[in-house]
């Protein structure tokens, strides 16, 4: 007769995760109360914590801006009933584990500022209850996974910075609910995918420093909701699609170091007549004096570990 293995107690996991990460050289602040028996799990520093069927599960674990938490990625795979990782800002490197999509209930992720390494795992795709993805300013390197498509709840997607190559993959136009795409400063290639158009709800678009090309679909024109395009610093051709500037809710459409063309005309021509066509758009079509503030601005999500970290 086979027994089932018996589960690694949320307490011990932590335990391992101090021990490995670094912790003894922690700041107070980050591990005040850990590893202390007499200390409920939800009073050491950064841990959410609730009772199910008399015993203490982790919910979340809020570790943002802790420099000293040093090693590979934790193992907090054990924990299979959290819900939110904040990793922002810490020291940690080497690959991100394919066991990541074991966590299936999930729904914050933010690893940014890190060195993580070896690609984004196929298995994040499992992440299914994932609403908000922070993986910017890691040198990730790879192509975005195909999996991402089953990522269906999905409204945040922030992966600048990663050295990512290769095309966006068409199979993301299955996340109708994104609000965020941010895939800046990587090395992408091919075209905007007109898949990105069925996206009702994408409220900034930022593609800005890749090496992508081709024309600009006109079915950007369906994303009602964009109040941010920014599309600088591609090699984008041909004529800017008149629903683009049509869309309705725009504030914001870089358009510099493009090939784009207006009437035939660079568009570093036809800053003016764009400007006089787009009332109330800031239309940027040259190098500004100041960079864009836009991988700081989270105004629009309130839920998880973002809302308790203001």
């Amino acid at each position: 007769m086979k027994t089932s293995k018996s589960r690694t107690p949320d307490r011990d996991v932590l335990k391992g995760v101090f021990e490995t990460g670094g912790g003894p050289n922690w700041e107070v602040k980050y591990s005040e109360n850990w590893c202390k028996a007499e200390k409920s799990l939800g009073e050491w520093a950064g841990i959410e914590a609730g009772f199910a069927n008399g015993e203490e599960h982790v919910l979340e674990l809020i570790m943002r801006g802790n420099r000293m938490f040093t090693g590979p990625f934790p193992n907090l795979f054990p924990l299979v009933n959290l819900k939110s990782i904040d990793l922002d800002h810490c020291k940690l490197s080497g690959p991100i584990p394919k066991e990541i999509g074991n966590l299936i209930h999930l729904t914050y992720l933010n690893l940014s500022f890190n060195e993580f390494t070896g690609g984004i795992p196929e298995e994040i795709g499992n992440l299914q209850y994932l609403t908000f993805l922070n993986l910017n300013r890691n040198p990730l390197g790879g192509k975005i996974p195909t999996t991402i498509q089953y990522m269906s709840n999905l409204e945040y997607l922030w992966m600048a910075n990663c050295q990512l190559t290769g095309p966006i993959p068409l199979e993301i136009g299955h996340l109708t609910e994104l609000r965020d795409l941010i895939l800046c400063e990587n090395k992408l290639t091919g075209k905007i995918p007109h898949e990105i158009g069925v996206m009702s709800k994408l409220d900034r678009l930022i593609l800005s420093m890749n090496d992508m090309s081709g024309r600009i679909p006109a079915s950007l024109g369906q994303c009602k909701a964009l109040t941010l395009l920014y599309l600088d610093r591609n090699n984008f051709t041909s004529q800017l699609p008149v629903e683009v500037a049509e869309l309705p809710n725009l504030q914001e459409l870089w358009l510099y170091r493009t090939n784009i063309t207006i009437d035939g005309q660079p568009v570093s021509k036809r800053g003016q007549f764009l400007s006089d066509r787009l009332p109330g758009v800031e239309v940027v079509v040259e190098q500004p004096s100041t960079p864009s503030k836009v991988l700081v601005r989270k105004d629009n999500y309130t839920g998880g570990a973002e809302s308790r970290m203001r």
